[in-house]
């Protein structure tokens, strides 16, 4: 008697329900996320490899030779 009423208890017990709820919805979403990532790997890499490139550059003539931008067109 004493155990099926201790199981009892435990069962209708439902303390740490949410927190579980939200470690397997963090989960989920972890899984899908990596699984995106390793999908589009090498799109990433290729996109990230061409913006490194551009910022080792050197910048477009106009910064270098100090010309400046021309003057505003006024507002009629």
């Amino acid at each position: 008697m004493r155990a099926s009423f201790a199981f009892r208890r435990f069962w209708d017990d439902d303390r740490g329900a949410e927190m579980v709820e939200w470690a397997l919805v963090t989960l989920i979403l972890l899984i899908a996320t990596s699984s995106v990532i390793i999908g589009l790997r090498e799109m990433i890499v290729d996109a990230l490899k061409s913006i490194f490139a551009a910022l080792q550059e050197d910048p477009a003539d106009a910064w270098t030779t100090g010309s400046v931008a021309p003057p505003p067109t006024p507002n009629p």
